[in-house]
């Protein structure tokens, strides 16, 4: 069977959704006997290729790069009428223009920005926006997603049904060696860690305002959070950079994946107040790695983290807060060996290619 994959993220792209791209082509690739093809921007080299997916037979097709939504229902559904593809695997947007004859799978990372737009930027929106509108007039699409969570909540938006396929650990970060950052500071460092792109949706403000009132930076303690300014913002980004002036936050980016992997292992406790996630992949990478999970009372949450969660309504600070001074008496030493989880990129495709 001949499969054409959407390769818009492949080269640059949200550190998440290119991450998820990557593996599913590396996996399916990999695990199966189908043709693959790709379809990349045209600044895409085959150095960069062979780099990326090493000597996995993979056919890549250039063309010029344009908006996703553009890039899926133009150059995608073009390629894959010229190499007369079995199926296509898109992300969020649905090409449009197939033949019957070419079956369309579309893994849609998330609505969120349909159940809260006031989360994100009027531009995001109208981005977005365009997902249900390619699902509706792509009515033959099968579409996928990574957490049960999530299926259900794009079943209700889109009236249609979602397979939920899971995600997992991006390969590089399970095979890195665990490396201290050395903007961590001095080796003793004690801190507790959050991870994910800083906006409204991560709700950082209350994380920050929670840090204040639980004083466990007079213990000593520093708040590290990873990641980079992307969406709605507001008055955040100003709050962040005055905490950072104080010396209670560490602010880092663009790490390493043993960088990222060491950060894990030796916080004192992992700390995710999402408000929402389609899948939410720092509750993974600290299910495995982290002695010590506090996370926002949410069902994806529950649905990842499990147990090993400790759940505290991450809309209030004065609960965090209260969650953040109760860790201080905690024996949180790091773990012995990373805990055990069902996730593989395999299953993903497994169940993408058997749906």
């Amino acid at each position: 069977m001949r499969v054409l994959f959407d390769g818009f993220w492949i080269e640059e792209g949200p550190i998440s959704n290119r991450m998820v791209q990557l593996e599913v082509i590396k996996a399916w690739a990999r695990t199966s006997s189908d043709e693959v093809h790709v379809v990349v921007d045209q600044a895409f080299t085959m150095e960069r290729a062979e780099e990326i997916f090493g000597d996995l037979p993979i056919t890549f097709h250039f063309v010029r790069r344009s908006l996703h939504p553009i890039f899926n229902t133009r150059s995608v559904s073009r390629i894959a009428r010229r190499v007369n593809a079995d199926e296509v695997v898109s992300h969020n947007f649905a090409p449009l223009f197939l033949p019957k004859s070419i079956r369309n799978k579309v893994f849609i990372h998330d609505v969120i920005f349909m159940r809260k737009p006031e989360w994100f930027t009027f531009a995001e929106r109208l981005y977005l926006g365009l997902i249900p509108v390619l699902l509706r007039v792509a009515r033959r699409s099968e579409i996928f997603t990574s957490s049960n969570t999530e299926a259900k909540l794009i079943e209700e938006q889109v009236k249609r049904g979602v397979t939920p396929v899971g995600l997992a650990l991006e390969s590089d970060f399970v095979k890195s060696t665990p490396c201290r950052p050395e903007a961590l500071g001095a080796s003793n460092t004690r801190y507790i860690l959050s991870v994910g792109r800083i906006n409204a949706r991560k709700n950082l403000a209350v994380l920050l305002d929670a840090y204040m009132k639980s004083e466990i930076g007079a213990a000593g303690v520093k708040l590290c959070i990873v990641g980079e300014v992307s969406g709605l913002v507001g008055e955040l980004a100003s709050r962040i950079e005055a905490a950072i002036s104080s010396g209670d936050v560490i602010l880092l980016s663009r790490l390493t994946p043993g960088e990222m992997k060491y950060l894990y292992a030796n916080t004192e406790c992992f700390v995710f107040p999402s408000l929402d996630e389609g899948f939410g992949l720092p509750a993974l990478e600290s299910y495995v790695y982290s002695p010590m999970v506090i996370a926002n009372d949410i069902s994806v949450f529950h649905e990842i983290l499990g147990s090993v969660g400790n759940y505290v309504d991450c809309e209030s600070s004065a609960e965090l807060a209260g969650a953040l001074r109760a860790f201080l008496h905690t024996q949180t030493d790091p773990l012995q060996a990373p805990r055990k989880h069902s996730y593989s990129w395999e299953q993903t495709v497994f169940l993408m290619r058997g749906a």
